[in-house]
């Protein structure tokens, strides 16, 4: 008797399916299928699974369809291992410019390779889930960014910053003392805008963790 193969399939999906087709979502099917080992080599034609249970895969713009042995890898396995493979996949393009960036430019700087963990460590916050948490933060507050080229301030979400404007002669003028905060360190800025709102200056409180001869800042307002 010939031994019988079954097959499972699993599915993967990010996203809406009502969503625009989003390019980040497709680049990150092909790496989770590529950290599987489960995309062809096209020299020999074949896949070298990360797993041997693993058997063949079919990516989608926004889906990954995965063939396995059930016999030799569960599905809450699989399930775990994905979940895994999901906090490893990292960024990259951007992990190569970083070095690129080190290599031929400045191979020396406190806040690389990993501008996340310089700003974890900068707020005192130290541990295994110190990039997890400084994430966490950073994708759930609310942003000025700050750029060098001539202290430029500007809304994430754009528009115009009503609340800090004040009308003198007709004009919007700003000059006003705001508390802001990077996680745990705090300093005091003053604004100044032009006519039309739009932020153009900042004068920063010496001996703080801003520092504006930086690239590029940012501060959290406090509400």
């Amino acid at each position: 008797m010939k031994n019988l193969l079954v097959i499972v399939i699993s599915l993967i999906e990010y996203g809406d399916s009502k969503s625009a087709i989003n390019l980040l979502l497709r680049m990150r099917i092909h790496q989770i299928q590529e950290y599987l080992g489960l995309i062809t080599d096209l020299k020999t034609i074949k896949t070298k699974p990360i797993l041997n249970s693993l058997i063949d895969s079919v990516p989608a713009i926004r889906s990954l369809l995965i063939c396995y042995d059930p016999m030799h890898l569960s599905q809450n396995i699989l399930i775990k291992y994905l979940q895994t493979i999901e906090k490893l996949v990292n960024d990259y393009w951007n992990n190569h410019a970083i070095q690129y960036y080190m290599k031929t430019i400045r191979s020396k700087v406190n806040y690389l390779p990993d501008n996340l963990k310089f700003i974890a460590n900068n707020n005192g916050i130290i541990g295994e889930n110190n990039i997890e948490q400084i994430s966490n933060i950073l994708l759930n507050a609310q942003w000025l960014v700050i750029d060098d080229n001539h202290k430029i301030i500007y809304a994430m979400v754009g528009g115009i910053i009503q609340s800090i404007s004040v009308y003198i002669n007709d004009k919007i003028i700003v000059d006003q003392t705001i508390l802001c905060t990077i996680q745990v360190m705090k300093t005091e800025i003053t604004i100044i805008s032009d006519y039309n709102g739009k932020l153009y200056h900042i004068y920063i409180k010496s001996n703080q963790l801003i520092n504006t001869d930086d690239p590029l800042f940012i501060i959290k307002l406090d509400q």
